[in-house]
């Protein structure tokens, strides 16, 4: 099959205690959509996502459409400071007529894994809680579809931290988090107030991108599988992944294709349905 995208590198990059970054996979069509992808503790820009990028060169589902796939030091930072860059980078992608081709994005999806579903929803909190009606930026991130992959918004389960800590690079890293160094662990805790008051906001919110769709690994011992009711869909898990597998397209499934280049979220939840 003829490639469909062009993997641009990376395009975004600064250091402030910690190594930020954002790479891109332009589509070779005029592109009216962005998918922003955003990995959990541990994880990497593109590592986290496995053969991903090799499966979206050649996707028919994401035609039209451009990746973008963000990096951050999850062990060092609190997720205010992530999000803070996060947002930063959301607006160098996706101002008005930043597109390759010239023209403005007109929808935005926002996909997270783990830990990187806690940022996501943390972005959409801070960005709605200045929201200007005229800034295109805001628009988008207001009407984005939000998906995620064994998303730590309900928190870490206490089994799951050795997990997380495990996936850590570095030995100096693990040391930090099994003694509690690790800001975000402290975070991600469950009924942390972080997250209780993230939630409690979340809820408030009346916008489309306050509730999300997550994919669950039916066995997932690394983060407690909570749904922020009223807001998000029932929980729907899948059988023979892990937490860190979920997101990873391959032989097993190409379920995290589908997940991403979805048209809409009701046809995320038909592509979940249909692979169970």
């Amino acid at each position: 099959m003829a490639p469909t995208h062009e993997y641009a590198g990376k395009i975004w990059g600064i250091r402030d205690g910690g190594r930020y970054s954002g790479h891109a996979l332009h589509s070779k069509l005029p592109a009216t959509r962005a998918i922003l992808f955003v990995h959990g503790f541990g994880g990497g820009a593109l590592r986290t996502w496995g053969r991903l990028k090799q499966y979206a060169m050649t996707s028919e589902e994401l035609a039209a459409t451009d990746c973008f796939f963000f990096g951050y030091p999850s062990v060092r930072h609190q997720i205010a400071v992530v999000v803070e860059k996060l947002n930063d980078f959301v607006d160098s992608i996706a101002a008005p007529y930043t597109a390759r081709s010239g023209a403005s994005y007109e929808r935005l999806v926002l996909v997270g894994h783990s830990l990187g579903g806690v940022v996501v929803r943390s972005l959409v909190h801070v960005r709605l809680d200045h929201d200007n009606p005229l800034d295109h930026v805001d628009r988008l991130v207001r009407d984005a579809d939000v998906r995620l992959f064994a998303s730590a918004h309900g928190g870490a389960l206490p089994s799951g931290v050795l997990g997380v800590a495990m996936a850590a690079r570095g030995l100096s890293e693990f040391a930090n988090i099994v003694r509690g160094g690790s800001p975000t662990m402290r975070q991600l805790e469950r009924g942390s107030g972080f997250l209780s008051d993230l939630e409690r906001d979340t809820i408030a919110m009346d916008s489309p991108s306050s509730a999300a769709t997550t994919v669950w690994a039916r066995n997932d011992r690394v983060v407690e599988q909570k749904v922020w009711r009223p807001k998000d869909p029932r929980i729907r898990s899948i059988a023979d992944e892990s937490h860190r597998s979920i997101c990873k397209p391959g032989s097993k499934t190409s379920l995290p294709m589908l997940v991403v280049g979805a048209s809409s979220n009701d046809h995320v939840l038909d592509a979940i349905e249909r692979s169970r």
